[in-house]
């Protein structure tokens, strides 16, 4: 079942487009729907999908600055210059001043 905004169900959202639409990164991109289990009132996530998601946080850091950050490229330069021996570190901006850093390999996570 997929939920709309106005509490229907539908494949669907204002003018007929998928909920997938609204995500698409590319024409690659795509979303998988998965069957939701209840369970004594509580959805029950299918197993493959949290591998997947654990997967693919494994080898990611999210980090805040309290105050005003540095730009995202001296940020950049810092996280690569510390931890980028081993591949590059990417590091991107979330929300709230909140920064997401992503290693290439286990060991530069030790």
């Amino acid at each position: 079942m997929t939920a709309v905004a106005d509490g229907a169900s539908s494949g669907a959202v204002g003018g007929g487009r998928s909920w997938a639409s609204l995500f698409a990164v590319s024409e690659d991109s795509k979303l998988e729907f998965y069957e939701l289990e209840m369970v004594n009132g509580s959805i029950r996530i299918p197993k493959a999908v949290m591998e997947e998601g654990a997967r693919q946080w494994k080898h990611s850091l999210v980090g805040q600055f309290l105050g005003a950050p540095p730009s995202l490229a001296t940020i950049r330069f810092w996280a690569n210059w510390l931890w980028g021996r081993e591949g590059e570190v990417c590091v991107s901006w979330l929300e709230d001043h909140l920064i997401l850093f992503k290693f290439p390999t286990d060991a530069v996570c030790q």
